[in-house]
């Protein structure tokens, strides 16, 4: 009932889950952040409130997937080992070797020492692999092979900064679920992830992602703001007109992801990130923004938020097919101020 994924390339290493996970009471958010329809599964029903990587140290991170009290209980004693000085990867090893693993649980170690380390283990195989990519979970085969694909691809880019890595490939892991019913396969929510590198371990910039309908005249965006906020992770959502704190600790478990009412969701103008979804087409646009809400793709005023024609274009354009199959398209833009460009933007 989980998916996760990591990487790395020669300076970081990456991790990303989703948060769905099943209860057996009847939940207020029968919807989830991204319009799911959190369905029944065995007579339990599927939740979006567990986030399923763990930070150890500051310099490594684990994501689990299987039975979840029998993988906290393994991670809360690789964290004692870590914190009386023990090294992560030697702990690690140990703790797989004297556990009798009882319940299935699967495992990806990140950690940064001397450079960012990957390990991936799954209780079902009986191996520790020392890994570039790894992926745990129920998604099915087709998900995984298009990540891999993915990942591939930033591994192999120069320039690119790691919280720009990180925002697209949640990006590219939530739009899954814009378009495919993850929940079928006991999987979805929100995606969230962190990155490890010589500075230690960081969270996700703050984002707003805005779903658009691609067949729609007018311009309508759903709303859903996520960033990192104190030990939750905030999520502000349209779709469900709820505001959602899922923790990011395993201290945390025993308590329910904190959630309220919002009256109106609105775009969060601080966010650093900006990603556009189509709700029909597998369009991908994320804008690194930090402060630029006037740029040559939009503008956002008092809430007001206008593309440009050019971007606009980019967004609805003409869809060319390969045999039937439509591909994805991402787009990575970085926004500049605007000043003295002229520039048609459409509401």
């Amino acid at each position: 009932m989980s998916y996760c994924f990591g990487w790395k390339n020669t300076t970081t290493v990456f991790l990303i889950s989703d948060t769905a996970s099943s209860n057996p009471e009847e939940l207020d958010d029968s919807i989830s952040s991204f319009g799911e329809r959190m369905i029944k599964v065995n007579r339990k029903c599927l939740a979006e409130d567990l986030f399923k990587i763990q930070v150890i140290d500051k310099f490594s991170a684990i994501a689990f997937a299987g039975n979840v009290l029998f993988a906290l209980t393994f991670i809360e004693k690789l964290k004692k080992d870590v914190k009386v000085g023990k090294k992560v990867r030697e702990s690690f090893y140990n703790l797989v070797q004297h556990t009798l693993f009882k319940k299935d649980v699967a495992f990806i170690l990140a950690y940064f020492d001397n450079g960012p380390n990957l390990l991936r283990f799954d209780s079902r195989e009986h191996e520790i692999q020392d890994v570039v990519i790894a992926q745990i979970g129920s998604l099915g085969e087709n998900y995984p092979k298009l990540t891999n694909s993915m990942v591939q691809n930033f591994i192999g880019a120069t320039g690119t900064r790691p919280y720009e890595c990180l925002t697209s490939l949640i990006s590219w892991a939530q739009d899954y679920g814009i378009h495919d019913s993850l929940n079928r396969m006991l999987v979805g929510g929100i995606f969230f992830g962190l990155y490890i590198d010589t500075g230690g371990q960081s969270w996700p910039d703050p984002t707003t992602f805005l779903v658009y309908n691609h067949n729609m005249d007018t311009l309508h965006f759903e709303i859903v703001n996520v960033r990192a906020y104190g030990n939750y992770i905030e999520i502000e959502s349209s779709f469900n007109g709820l505001i959602k704190c899922i923790p990011l600790n395993s201290n945390e478990m025993n308590s329910e992801a904190l959630i309220k009412k919002a009256d109106h969701i609105e775009i969060r103008p601080n966010s650093d990130f900006f990603v556009f979804f189509s709700d029909s087409h597998r369009i991908i646009a994320v804008i690194s923004v930090f402060g630029n809400l006037t740029n040559e793709y939009f503008r956002l005023n008092n809430n007001n938020l206008q593309l440009s024609k050019e971007f606009y274009e980019e967004l609805f354009g003409y869809l060319q097919t390969a045999n039937g199959y439509e591909p994805f398209r991402i787009y990575w833009k970085c926004a500049t101020q605007v000043f003295d460009r002229n520039i048609e933007y459409i509401e």
